[in-house]
């Protein structure tokens, strides 16, 4: 093997998720990730299901930030945001029915609210197999058009896919309470704030001149 080669190749895998978490990062250092979320889901007409959308099927109260760490252990990378969000984001690389799947979970007062898996390099019909499972699992076979619907149960959980060259399937834990909730009053909180720095900001220098 030549040694060179071999640590420039796993110093380009280190920069390639230093990369990607640095977007993460990115986009979940303030609330408007979570508000277009949200829009993108109530924009969209809704598939009943019965059965109940939860993480893990725990049909009994939320998942909390201690049955994430006993069931996955110590994450990938954390995000825990210093803004008017009390959040904090885990994120894990697992395995599931033979794919390699990025997962995240995000939490609020130690709670789960949000959580995503992205399948990525999956071929066609490979998709097609997971967005069957789907179906099947919650709304009894139906097709899922998931460009028009997203799939609701009677807490208004929701499932929503994103498929670009990934394929992104988004389980929000409850759309009407906690964050997405606020949302809306924590990025009006948010702007108040810049806009408070800002004039401060403003007022100094204009002291300093």
């Amino acid at each position: 093997m030549n040694i060179q080669r071999f640590f420039k190749f796993q110093r380009h895998v280190y920069l390639l998720r230093n990369y990607y978490y640095a977007k993460l990062f990115n986009k979940y250092i303030d609330a408007n990730s979570y508000k277009s979320l949200k829009d993108s889901v109530l924009k969209k007409l809704k598939i009943l299901s019965k059965r109940e959308i939860a993480f893990n099927d725990k049909e009994s109260g939320s998942f909390t930030k201690k049955e994430v760490l006993n069931y996955f252990g110590k994450p990938t990378f954390v995000i825990i945001p210093k803004n008017t969000l009390k959040t904090e984001i885990m994120f894990y690389r697992v395995f599931i029915g033979g794919h390699k799947v990025k997962l995240e979970m995000h939490l609020d007062k130690h709670s789960l609210f949000y959580f995503s898996y992205t399948f990525s390099h999956l071929k066609n019909d490979e998709k097609h197999q997971v967005i069957k499972l789907l179906e099947l699992k919650y709304i009894e076979g139906q097709t899922f058009d998931y460009e028009n619907y997203v799939i609701m149960d009677d807490k208004d959980s929701t499932i929503s896919i994103v498929d670009t060259i990934d394929l992104k399937i988004n389980y929000i834990c409850s759309i009407n309470t906690g964050i997405f909730k606020s949302i809306d009053a924590i990025i009006s909180s948010q702007i108040k704030c810049e806009a408070n720095k800002q004039k401060n900001s403003l007022n100094d220098l204009f002291k300093k001149l």
